[in-house]
């Protein structure tokens, strides 16, 4: 009973899981690795919140060549951005949700200094988010496609029925003798006598 209960229960939390992971696959919330448009390579890890009913971008983690500074700041940067690390900077701020997208909000370019107008929208089922950074138009600019990060998803412990513990037999006893003692035996020594002559 006790092991139907544990199995029913592991069930549960399996389905509440991936229920969540399929939610999940709706918001653009989450961590994101932005693909360069110019080069194809990974740049950046993304986290995406929600702040005050609009999301933001932050920076988590720059993928940089040999020999590329680890920890560089924003030296191009002329607001508030200015000599800023770039590793745990907010970049994106202010975007709403707009119908299938999300749009009206700003995108720092930290290796230029300048900010655009954004948008975002996700695609692929949610595996993926078309990122743009514009100036007027969104038609005009820049877009990246950066792909989901999946972090350890696993649900809370599951809880595993292990069988009884068997209590440990305590060792067999093993007897203890002391040696007998050793007979003290004092030499005996031959009478003498002298030799006869």
């Amino acid at each position: 009973m006790k092991q139907s209960l544990s199995c029913l229960l592991a069930g549960a939390l399996l389905v509440t899981g991936a229920s969540a992971l399929a939610t999940d696959l709706k918001s653009p919330l989450g961590l994101w690795k932005n693909i360069d448009d110019v080069s194809g390579k990974p740049k950046a890890l993304i986290r995406i919140s929600e702040v005050n009913g609009s999301y933001q971008g932050k920076i988590e983690k720059l993928f940089q060549a040999p020999g590329q500074e680890p920890n560089p700041l924003c030296s191009k940067c002329t607001d508030e951005h200015h000599n800023q690390p770039i590793i745990g900077m907010v970049f994106m701020w202010g975007l709403k949700k707009d119908g299938g997208s999300y749009s009206g909000g700003q995108i720092l370019d930290p290796e230029n200094g300048e900010i655009y107008r954004s948008r975002m929208s996700l695609v692929d089922g949610g595996r993926k988010l078309s990122v743009s950074g514009y100036i007027g138009m969104p038609l005009i600019g820049r877009s990246q496609v950066w792909l989901r990060q999946h972090e350890d998803a696993t649900p809370a412990a599951v809880p595993t029925t292990t069988p009884a513990a068997v209590p440990a037999a305590a060792p067999a006893a093993v007897p203890t003798t002391t040696p007998a003692p050793m007979p003290t035996t004092t030499p005996t020594t031959a009478p003498t006598t002298a030799p006869k002559k």
